[in-house]
């Protein structure tokens, strides 16, 4: 998700406009859990979410195991993340854990995984 490969990569801070076109739409969890339903509106289209961009469906080796990536997976994480206006998974690991974007990634997270 994350797009961390190696070992000692880097991750990816969130966009500051991303940041504040989140807080601008999002008040609270709620509001966050109601734009997370199958009935709202995408704040953005699914093509413009690059996070797993180059994703292929199908077998893939993960370490010493071989998992079986089907489409409906990618395509329900763009979804999902559309729906909350996020382009790109990048939790803002330098501000605490507790605020609403934050949040945001941790519904995401529980509810795809």
């Amino acid at each position: 998700m994350w797009g961390i490969i190696y070992e000692k990569s880097i991750p990816v801070l969130p966009d500051p406009s991303l940041l504040q076109e989140f807080r601008n739409c999002f008040d609270d969890v709620e509001e966050i859990q109601v734009a997370q339903s199958k009935n709202s509106l995408n704040l953005i289209p699914p093509e413009d979410v690059i996070t797993l961009k180059c994703a292929k469906p199908g077998r893939k080796k993960v370490g010493q195991t071989i998992v079986n990536v089907q489409e409906f997976f990618i395509l329900y994480i763009k979804a999902k993340l559309a729906k909350l206006g996020i382009n790109q998974w990048a939790p803002a690991i330098d501000e605490p854990i507790n605020t609403l974007y934050n949040e945001a990634f941790q519904i995401s997270a529980i509810q795809n995984f």
